[in-house]
């Protein structure tokens, strides 16, 4: 792979891999959680957008995007993904400890807020004692 702009390869490894190495994509080991894939697939795009390939490392990367795209948006992965996270919310309620919690729902991190930065809304909480 080559990089367009050698002076900035470092900043770019720094900010860009990491993600890249996060979600699997350079090994091809992809997120199949519709939300995390989402996320992996604004990584890849950027990636792809940014670089400069040799065609055959681009039509692998171009692939890896394609499957993330189809995980994002598939309803039975998405279903899945809204039981558990409604499971994870109903069992974290039933212990009631006290004390400021931060979460988003599923639908708001498919649908950011902000989809140039992907930016969302969360919501914020305190949970006192019983």
């Amino acid at each position: 792979m080559a990089h367009r702009d050698h002076g900035s390869l470092h900043r770019w490894r720094a900010s860009l891999v990491p993600g890249l190495e996060r979600h699997g994509i350079l090994e091809g080991d992809l997120p199949t959680a519709p939300t995390v894939a989402l996320q992996a697939a604004r990584t890849l795009r950027r990636f792809l957008k940014d670089n400069t390939f040799s065609p055959e490392a681009r039509a692998v990367l171009e692939q890896r995007l394609s499957t993330l795209e189809e995980r994002a948006v598939d309803p039975g992965l998405r279903a899945v993904e809204d039981k558990e996270a409604q499971a994870a919310t109903a069992q974290a309620e039933q212990h009631a400890i006290p004390g400021i919690y931060v979460y988003s729902l599923p639908h708001y991190t498919r649908y950011p807020y902000d989809p140039d930065t992907g930016r969302t809304l969360m919501k914020i909480g305190r949970a006192a004692a019983p």
